[in-house]
């Protein structure tokens, strides 16, 4: 398929990873977009993108640590993409 057309949140990897992992996605259209890495209880860790963007294929790299530089522990943790009305989520597992 065509990854220029279609908005998706893909697996990342390695998973699970320690200390860092790769997220990509694409987007279907030019626009803003949003990636940002939940706790398992809902809780924002850190926020990879939250601009606009083009469309097509991007990718960001988690190194494991939340908004103010601090490293999380082991875990479950979630990626979500939010694109206009396009949200979809992925469980990531960081073993230390």
């Amino acid at each position: 398929d065509d990854l220029r057309t279609v908005n998706r949140l893909n697996q990342n990897t390695p998973n699970p990873f320690n200390p860092r992992t790769r997220i990509t996605f694409s987007l279907a259209a030019d626009g803003p977009a949003k990636l940002v890495i939940y706790d398992v209880n809902g809780r924002v860790v850190k926020t990879l993108v939250d601009s606009t963007l083009k469309a097509g294929r991007h990718d960001r790299v988690w190194d494991g640590t939340n908004d103010l530089g601090q490293p999380v522990g082991s875990g479950v943790f979630w990626s979500q993409l939010s694109a206009g009305e396009y949200v979809s989520n992925r469980k990531m597992i960081l073993l230390k």
